[in-house]
């Protein structure tokens, strides 16, 4: 429990003044046989059904550990005196479990719902939707136009929020918000500008050009989940403080889209390229090769990046130097090897 309540103060609620708290002593946690729901608040007392915990499929510690999440932060929150929406209250209750599981069971997909304020996970993802913010500086013109059209402000923004689950659980397997870089937004720029085609900058800024989007051939919806994936990966992944070579770097961004079967056309075959952080695909490949040697190699790797890069890292986590790994993979693909 008082993991739950630094998680909500600190994260949730971010209410790191003490005098921004409700003034709090103590919580109670009664086990009670009871129906018709998994958990109640009264005060600063929280009844669990045992009926419901019975009833429950699968991992029991992980339903009552989310369910503890839900009705502490009723605990800790504010309510407008009474005069908030109640499905307001309840979606900032299932926000917080959000925040600690990827894609809970049973969770509104993005975009789900009828209301803001149907409450629980239908407003918990309607919360979550104003975490990233899509500005198009380019509406006039035909690229900016194409974006409205075909891609919108929602969509984009239910994409950016897709990702950035996916990557933070699915590629870099950060459960826990101490593991994770500290973004509270991320903001994504549609630019009248010819290149780059995408940037990150700023540490949680993107650029996308509507030149770009004008004059492409094909889907324009995934081309920019593609590239939202990418970039993505850079504002949420570690460089060791800047020291990792940028192939590597480049190569993870694009590992994710591999992961996410979003390649485009002319994405490198295992094997190919000369040499292991000539970025991009090709070293999205060879860390695809890495991972079938130590699964989970690239969350690993990205953890060990937090605060500085050494070499050492791939012989740490799969038992040989980088160069002997480049070349063991060139050989198992029958590619030249360099």
């Amino acid at each position: 429990m008082r993991t739950i309540n630094d998680f909500i103060w600190s994260v949730v609620l971010q209410q790191n003044d003490p005098s921004d708290r409700k003034p709090v002593d103590s919580v109670h946690t009664y086990i009670v046989e009871f129906d018709g729901a998994a958990g109640i608040e009264w005060g600063n007392n929280i009844n669990v059904s045992s009926l419901y915990l019975k009833g429950v499929e699968g991992d029991v510690k992980t339903q009552f550990t989310g369910l503890m999440y839900h009705e502490m932060t009723h605990v800790f929150q504010w309510d407008g005196e009474g005069t908030a929406p109640s499905g307001l209250i309840e979606g900032i209750a299932d926000y917080t479990i959000l925040k600690v599981y990827d894609n809970p069971y049973g969770f509104a997909n993005p975009g789900d719902g009828d209301s803001w304020d149907q409450g629980y996970t239908v407003t918990a993802r309607f919360l979550e939707f104003f975490e990233y913010a899509v500005i198009n500086d380019a509406a006039t013109t035909p690229g900016g136009t194409r974006f409205n059209n075909e891609i919108g402000v929602c969509k984009a923004k239910q994409i950016m929020a897709t990702a950035n689950s996916f990557i933070l659980y699915a590629i870099f397997q950060q459960s826990y918000p101490s593991d994770q870089k500290a973004i509270d937004l991320v903001n994504l720029y549609i630019e009248e500008v010819k290149f780059p085609l995408t940037v990150t900058w700023g540490n949680n800024n993107i650029n996308f050009s509507s030149i770009y989007m004008a004059g492409f051939k094909g889907d324009l919806k995934r081309e920019f989940m593609a590239n939202v994936y990418h970039e993505m990966t850079h504002v949420l992944q570690w460089t060791g403080n800047g020291n990792a070579p940028p192939g590597l770097i480049e190569g993870m961004a694009e590992y994710t889209k591999l992961k996410a079967n979003l390649t485009q056309p002319g994405f490198a075959e295992p094997g190919q390229g000369d040499h292991w952080h000539q970025g991009y695909d090709v070293t999205a490949r060879f860390l695809e090769y890495c991972e079938g040697i130590t699964p989970g190699f690239v969350a690993k790797l990205n953890k060990m990046m937090r605060f500085r890069f050494e070499f050492k890292y791939f012989k740490d986590l799969t038992g040989k130097p980088v160069y002997q790994l480049w070349l063991d993979y060139k050989v198992k693909y029958g590619q030249c090897c360099n």
